[in-house]
């Protein structure tokens, strides 16, 4: 039998399945008190947080895991914190208004990483990276990855990842 590990644990605790609230956080919140001071870096997908938390370890990256992820409620976790948002290019309008909700943080603002994008243009900030990274002609691996990160002098434990 399959299930969710809540259902059981609540079944355990005499508690209804109606009992339970799914909460949805952002991708890294967790580093978040962690590191109180440092700027945090809002983007669409997980694989562009992750990606420039390689490249740019002084930030703290965080995903809201899709485009309609991007909610007052699910950012909670960013008040009082200076917010750079990192949107898709097809979204960069739509999330200039959704910021405006996010008035709970210190400061926010939207980069304009991608002005120069084509109209119709689906990138995000990791394939930015990516290219100007180097010149790719096949998908990247955990490899790469691994020799980026020692070209960047990161030590070993700095990154994880689960496969």
């Amino acid at each position: 039998m399959i299930d969710w590990l809540h259902a059981r644990l609540m079944k355990k605790q005499g508690k209804q399945a109606s009992d339970f609230h799914l909460r949805q956080c952002l991708f890294g919140e967790h580093l978040l008190p962690k590191r109180p001071k440092d700027i945090v870096c809002l983007t669409e997908s997980e694989k562009a947080a992750i990606i420039a938390s390689i490249v740019f370890p002084t930030f703290v990256w965080v995903s809201c895991g899709g485009k309609q992820g991007l909610t007052p409620e699910r950012c909670k976790a960013l008040a009082g914190r200076d917010v750079i948002v990192y949107a898709d290019a097809d979204a960069t309008e739509e999330w200039k208004e959704k910021i405006k909700k996010l008035d709970y943080c210190r400061n926010i603002s939207l980069s304009d990483w991608a002005k120069d994008e084509a109209t119709n243009s689906k990138r995000d900030i990791a394939d930015l990276i990516l290219e100007q990274r180097k010149h790719i002609e096949k998908s990247t691996t955990v490899g790469d990855v691994c020799h980026w990160m020692d070209e960047l002098g990161m030590s070993k434990g700095r990154v994880t990842f689960n496969i």
